[in-house]
């Protein structure tokens, strides 16, 4: 007689959501990150659900955000509210356990400037009281989840613009030889994008080598 040829179907069952969400607040968004359901060859992609009032499970829910990865960022929020946020793992059926753990995060204005680090002339670090004695180029690398507006060195009140590169790494070459012999004050100045400064003030003394 004739024979079919058979099929084969993989089942998967609803996976575990995670558990430990973390949320992080920033001004107008929140991030979040949490540890890979296993087995993780099962996971088609994680779904992100958010709302202003707590919830343990997300039937008739619609997702915010997607991610094949273990972080996202949920933005698009009102500052001063609190949120609450729960991550569904997706099969490969496309199937999910509706039921979620959630955290809760309040996102703030953002009033803090750029973080500053790694501030040098040449390769020498940056301090009040440093002394200059041939030109070179100032370098500081700065950090800001709002992103980065712009630096610029002021050298006795006089601003110059500094050379943005890879878009945290900053720069200005300071021909010392064309100022006086002496003490000058450095303010080095950063802004990220809602307008928040950050600026570090060193006195540095010129001393030419000979």
């Amino acid at each position: 007689g004739n024979e079919s040829i058979g099929t084969n179907s993989l089942g998967i069952t609803w996976l575990w959501n995670p558990t430990n969400v973390v949320a992080s607040p920033y001004s107008g968004l929140v991030d979040l990150s949490w540890s890979a359901t296993q087995p993780t060859q099962y996971v088609k992609e994680y779904r992100v659900y958010t709302s202003a009032t707590p919830f343990t499970q997300v039937d008739g829910m619609s997702a915010v955000s997607t991610s094949k990865t273990l972080a996202v960022s949920v933005t698009g929020l009102q500052n001063d509210i609190a949120y609450w946020f729960g991550v569904a793992a997706v099969n490969l059926a496309g199937g999910m356990d509706p039921n979620v753990a959630t955290a809760s995060a309040t996102p703030r204005p953002d009033t803090d400037g750029p973080a500053l680090s790694n501030v040098r002339f040449e390769n020498v670090s940056l301090t009040n009281g440093y002394i200059a004695q041939h030109p070179g180029t100032i370098w500081l690398t700065a950090t800001d989840r709002a992103g980065l507006a712009g630096a610029t060195a002021w050298i006795d009140g006089i601003s110059r613009p500094m050379t943005v590169s890879g878009s945290t790494n900053f720069s200005w070459f300071w021909n010392v030889a064309a100022e006086t012999d002496g003490w000058h004050q450095v303010e080095l100045r950063v802004s990220d994008s809602l307008g928040n400064i950050t600026a570090l003030t060193n006195a540095v003394l010129i001393g030419l080598a000979a």
